[in-house]
């Protein structure tokens, strides 16, 4: 599919796959790699007013939900020379508020090893039983922040120092 440059305003941060693959072929064995282009479309806001930078994802149809896409994320903050990133409610799926699922752990591990800060604006609702104990814990930290306003979250990156 080809866009227009005149309809986005967003990056296209590209990641290969290279899954290698045992052949049986005679008396020979052939090794090859099949690749996997993913690309990820979003739109988001660099937002400079503040003492901080951050990346704010505003695409209602970007969704984080896979390790990639946490990576993808890091990557675009990174790009963007700003280490703070913004996620709005509609942007974090219901299996990242299932802790079962390893998403929100492993997302939350990639922003760490990146040193991102992150601050997600969540549905009250939503921060209940064991997420709700980890989104406590992770609040008395500096790095990951939970919200149930957008302007708690903006106040709160502006005010966090940077990870070192």
């Amino acid at each position: 599919m080809w866009f227009p440059v005149t309809d986005i305003i967003m990056e296209e941060p590209i990641s290969l796959l290279l899954r290698p693959f045992l052949v049986l072929s005679g008396d020979y064995f052939i090794f090859t790699f099949q690749t996997h282009l993913y690309l990820t479309v979003m739109e988001y806001i660099i937002h400079n007013e503040g003492p901080r930078s951050f990346v704010e994802i505003t695409d209602h149809s970007f969704i984080l939900e896979s390790e990639q896409d946490a990576l993808d994320l890091a990557s675009l903050s990174v790009e963007n020379g700003t280490s703070c990133l913004l996620l709005n409610k509609w942007n974090l799926d219901d299996k990242f508020f299932d802790l079962r699922t390893g998403l929100a752990g492993a997302s939350l591990q990639k922003f760490s090893n990146y040193r991102i800060s992150f601050a997600a604006v969540v549905p009250e609702g939503k921060i209940k039983g064991r997420f709700g104990e980890m989104a406590l814990e992770s609040n008395r930290g500096n790095q990951f922040r939970f919200f149930s306003k957008k302007d708690e979250a903006v106040e709160w990156i502006n005010a966090c120092k940077p990870i070192l």
